[in-house]
């Protein structure tokens, strides 16, 4: 889950295809090119981490590891950049966070399966104001009900937990997805059933049951909270197969 957690984001270029000049290759680019940075960011302050501290030091930092690592390496007060960094991380999460909720909502609403208030676009900003204003607001109260909790460590532990059962069952969802979508022209060739059939069908089976595990470990709110937001697309999937039956 941890694993997910680290690379979930990088799809959000799939979620921007019709706002780029070159929608048939651009995502693609931004894809692959997002996975290779984050690896090599991720592999290289890993092994920072590891040469520049010990395993106490590393327990003792907690949430705090990047400005432990910057103060052992930088000396004070350049040492305060990491707190810059780490600021300017989170406002990239939250960007991303924003993009992908507000731009799914926009299609599904635009394909009928949520009301189309959230399809309609800013007249000045061109975006999805609305799905825009509705995770902020969903940040808000989430961020309110965390005060409750016993530190940020746990509610790290938590969000990541729970981050990572999404990612994998949404990625694991479009590996079935392509594999169903390119069965037929998967038989075509042996390199085209293992990119188009196989590939994507074990590595969905893996995800889905990463995920399961982890959930089996889960306390009570987490697990609630991880299958609970899960089910939450049920409603308005079923709400779209009723009125499709209407129609016919």
């Amino acid at each position: 889950m941890i694993a997910l957690f680290f690379f979930w984001g990088w799809d959000v270029a799939i979620n921007l295809t019709e706002e780029t000049k070159n929608p048939e290759k651009s995502p693609g680019y931004g894809i692959v090119g997002a996975i290779l940075i984050i690896l090599a960011a991720f592999t290289a302050f890993a092994s920072i981490s590891l040469m520049s501290l010990s395993d106490d030091e590393i327990t003792q930092s907690g949430t705090n590891i990047i400005f432990a690592v910057a103060e052992k390496i930088i000396p004070k007060p350049w040492s305060y950049v990491a707190v810059l960094a780490l600021i300017l991380s989170t406002i990239g999460t939250i960007e991303t966070s924003m993009l992908q909720f507000s731009r799914t909502m926009f299609s599904k609403a635009r394909d009928g399966i949520f009301h189309q208030r959230w399809s309609e676009v800013h007249p000045h900003w061109k975006t999805p104001y609305a799905a825009t204003f509705l995770i902020a607001c969903f940040g808000i109260i989430t961020l309110l009900l965390s005060l409750s909790s016993e530190s940020i460590a746990v509610v790290m532990a938590a969000s990541i937990n729970i981050i990572g059962v999404q990612a994998a069952y949404y990625y694991g969802l479009a590996g079935f997805a392509c594999a169903w979508y390119f069965r037929k022209e998967a038989v075509r060739s042996v390199g085209l059933f293992i990119t188009m059939l196989l590939w994507p069908t074990v590595s969905a089976i893996a995800l889905w049951s990463a995920a399961i595990l982890a959930m089996l470990s889960f306390d009570k709110l987490t697990f609630t909270i991880a299958l609970g937001s899960l089910l939450l697309g049920v409603i308005p999937l079923v709400r779209f197969k009723l009125r499709q039956h209407k129609k016919k």
